[in-house]
């Protein structure tokens, strides 16, 4: 949310609807000196009303001549900073003031400028002045109150990067919290959008099924689920840069090196993926329906609920199925993916979260390589943008399955001990073709032109 302020000269304001219920005085943002000494109203002789004199703290130096009250109100608003509000009956119109000259609080000073008209102020808790008709009944003042809440940004104590539950403030290195929030409006559907959306990390594409994280010059080769440290390799992929941010509350990226947790490795960054937890005692959930070009379709469906009827046992689905085909020829993809949890509160300071998770991709027309920049006479290549090397029957399929369990007790004395236990099992089925020509390293003019296909290969990735 964004916020666009500009100065003004002050003014009254009046909503002058049709029960003519209230009236605003404005106040300037001129600023005014702040003195604390003894204060003196003057008193004008065409008036003939007595002069004030008081001593007070926290005062403002005041110098308002005498003239019409709506006036008044307007040139007290610029030398105190503070706002006026006329509540329903009372007018300014018409009716004079007195001098009010030296320092005085603005409290002091408004009862000053009211003296006689008929009018009475209070003060709200806000610190602005309503001004009301004397003997009227007496004003309500306490402000609605508005709470803003930024969904960008999450106040949780985050272990990313040092384990000790610090807040973002008290982090010291750089972090970035991709929202849940954030990812459901930007539409960020794989890791690799969640990447290419953050600050100061930034994808490759290796082809149509393969992406390289770096940060900083290096490559992120440090990776979490729920803070744990995992082995992903997404270089060599088994779908892991395609993994599914419908099950992920937020995404940690930490720059910098984190081998207080992670150990040793690139000094890029660390990932850490949150998962959604189990956190509604009663029935709630979201179900999204998705289309676009190139027969782009999806839904999502995420629910929660209490298990029993003191909600200290509770659980939470999330489905998520898409498929769709692409600008590019042949290429297409099937993305089935399925979490379950139970968060249960054993007692009041100990919780047990026990979930699995499993994503399938299922490609076709994948792509392994790329096509050459440039022709045998070294002039630039224009490609179409739809031109593949891959054949219609490639593929990249992959799955990924996990099982966890969390253990987390709060201690009376702030300490916490959390037990985290993960297994993953990363696997991928490649059926490729991959055709390159380059040049031959001692015979510049001779070109080499090489065809090599995977008709079946399998590999896995257990941690």
């Amino acid at each position: 949310m964004t916020s666009h302020y500009h100065n003004a000269s002050p003014k009254i304001f009046s909503l002058n609807t049709l029960s003519k219920q209230i009236k605003i005085a404005s106040l300037s943002l001129l600023a005014c000196g702040a003195l604390v000494s003894t204060t003196a109203i003057a008193q004008t002789e065409e008036q003939g009303k007595p002069a004030y004199k008081t001593s007070v703290k926290k005062t403002v130096t005041f110098d308002i001549s005498a003239q019409l009250l709506d006036s008044a109100l307007v040139e007290f608003t610029r030398q105190s900073r503070a706002q006026v509000v006329l509540a329903e009956g009372a007018s300014a119109t018409g009716l004079t003031s007195v001098a009010v000259v030296g320092d005085l609080s603005p409290q002091q000073a408004l009862e000053a400028l009211l003296d006689g008209s008929g009018l009475v102020v209070q003060q709200a808790t806000s610190g602005d002045f309503v001004v009301s008709v004397k003997g009227s009944k007496k004003l309500q003042l306490g402000m609605e109150e508005i709470v803003v809440q930024g969904l960008y940004v999450v106040n949780d104590r985050l272990d990313t990067a040092t384990g000790l539950g610090l807040t973002l403030q008290e982090t010291p290195q750089s972090v970035s919290i991709m929202t849940f929030q954030r990812i459901e409006d930007q539409d960020l559907r794989t890791l690799t959008d969640v990447i290419n959306n953050a600050a100061g990390v930034s994808a490759k594409a290796s082809d149509s099924s393969r992406d390289r994280y770096s940060a900083r010059g290096f490559d992120i080769d440090s990776y979490q689920l729920d803070g744990v440290p995992i082995a992903w390799s997404p270089g060599y992929s088994a779908g892991e840069t395609q993994t599914s941010t419908a099950i992920f509350e937020r995404v940690e990226i930490v720059r910098g090196a984190t081998g207080l947790l992670t150990g040793a490795g690139n000094p890029s960054a660390s990932i850490n993926l949150v998962r959604k937890h189990a956190d509604s005692k009663e029935f709630a959930g979201a179900v999204s329906v998705e289309t676009s070009r190139w027969n782009n379709h999806g839904v999502t469906v995420d629910l929660g609920s209490g298990l029993n009827d003191s909600g200290s046992v509770r659980g939470r689905v999330v489905a998520n199925y898409e498929q769709g085909d692409s600008y590019v020829d042949y290429l297409g993809d099937k993305t089935s993916v399925f979490y379950a949890v139970i968060d249960a509160d054993l007692t009041e300071n100990t919780l047990l979260r026990v979930g699995a998770s499993y994503q399938k991709n299922d490609p076709e027309g994948t792509q392994w390589g790329g096509l050459p920049t440039l022709y045998a006479d070294g002039t630039r290549a224009d490609w179409d943008r739809s031109k593949t090397t891959a054949p219609k029957w490639s593929s990249w399929a992959s799955e990924n399955e996990s099982v966890f369990v969390n253990l987390v007790h709060e201690f009376d004395n702030g300490w916490q001990a959390t037990l985290n236990l993960n297994h993953d099992k990363n696997t991928a089925d490649l059926k490729l073709l991959y055709s390159v020509s380059y040049t031959h390293m001692t015979n510049p003019t001779k070109r080499i032109d090489e065809t090599k296909v995977i008709a079946k290969q399998s590999k896995k990735q257990e941690t």
